[in-house]
């Protein structure tokens, strides 16, 4: 799972990239505006996402302003779990290292 959370980031970042040259003319997902023709808080936000992987910023903002916390949040959650993984990474091979300090120093007893 924090694998997971390492990759949101990245993996929303390169799927919103990939996806720019459809944005525009993809379908509608969005329940709201397919069947009562009004748009909710999220419309936008994939079209929003696709701008600014490619540097639209001023674009992305207007297509939907919500893309900016939605980013920041994704990236700070990614951020945050890389960070665990490696601190984990590093306490397991310190430990190890001890373990096996610990193990030699018993063979030489």
């Amino acid at each position: 799972m924090l694998l997971a959370r390492a990759l949101l980031a990245p993996v929303l970042f390169s799927a919103a990239w990939v996806y720019y040259p459809y944005c525009n003319d993809g379908p509608i997902f969005c329940l709201w505006k397919r069947f009562l023709n009004f748009e909710c808080p999220g419309c936008g936000l994939t079209r929003a996402a696709c701008l600014l992987s490619h540097g639209h910023y001023a674009e992305a903002l207007a297509m939907n302003w919500r893309i900016i916390p939605v980013a920041a949040i994704a990236t700070a959650i990614s951020v945050k779990a890389t960070q665990t993984l490696f601190r984990q990474r590093r306490h397991r091979a310190s430990s190890l290292a001890e373990k096996k300090q610990e193990g030699e120093m018993a063979w030489h007893r």
